[in-house]
């Protein structure tokens, strides 16, 4: 006949062994976790200020001015060229001041100096005090994008002015001033009515480049920019 068998439970002391263990075990994991976590959450509010960047530069770009507030950015503000919404559907609903959250809970505020143009959007980070170390920061410099725009027209015009040079001269040089040229340029149908082609970004008028035949113009207000974009 079998021996019946005995069943052992643990002691106490096996069981506080094992307690122990399991807390020295999360003891360890939990800094591993906490910086997985606070990695996860920088890139993604660095994601969140980036979309933002890129939608300032985009109303920056059909308005030439940069938003006076970031609710600009889906709400028409009034402000000509606006083609809006810039913002993608993830911030519908949360637009306010500070605008949105972080990652960590945080508004993301939108800040103008310079005169309107520089804008500075800015999350507090991990440690929620802005000014800090940790601050996440993108700024919108609104001269480039007013060089880049002039650069742009200028482009166009000068090839309505090579397509017009290859065609008529030298029988029929262009008035040498800009608005006379640029009126029989439309009346070809080599440019259009586009108020565009008149000045540029700055709204100042654009002048014919050199004397006859009319073949480039140019821009005073591009002559007068920094030739190197100062550091923020």
């Amino acid at each position: 006949m079998r021996a019946a068998r005995t069943v052992r439970g643990f002691t106490l002391l096996e069981l506080m062994v094992a307690t122990t263990i399991l807390l020295l075990l999360a003891g360890a994991a939990m800094p591993v976790v906490s910086s997985t976590l606070s990695v996860a959450r920088a890139d993604a509010t660095r994601a969140k200020v980036a979309d933002l960047r890129r939608a300032a530069e985009s109303y920056a770009r059909d308005t030439l001015l940069l938003p006076s507030a970031i609710l600009d950015l889906r709400a028409d503000p009034g402000v000509a060229g606006w083609r809006g919404p810039y913002t993608s559907p993830q911030f519908d609903g949360s637009l306010d001041a500070p605008f949105g959250q972080d990652a960590y809970g945080n508004g993301i505020l939108w800040t103008l100096s310079q005169g309107a143009s520089i804008g500075t959007l800015r999350s507090p980070g991990e440690d929620r005090r802005r000014g800090t170390a940790d601050d996440i920061v993108a700024r919108v410099a609104l001269r480039p994008i007013r060089r880049d725009v002039t650069l742009a027209r200028i482009a166009r015009i000068d090839a309505a002015l090579a397509a017009y040079a290859a065609e008529k001269l030298p029988a029929e040089p262009l008035p040498t001033a800009w608005p006379a040229a640029l009126a029989k340029l439309r009346a070809l149908g080599l440019l259009d009515s586009d108020p565009t082609h008149e000045r540029d970004a700055w709204g100042t008028p654009f002048q014919a480049a050199g004397g006859s035949p009319l073949l480039r113009v140019r821009s005073t207000s591009l002559a007068a920019q920094p030739t190197s974009e100062a550091p923020f």
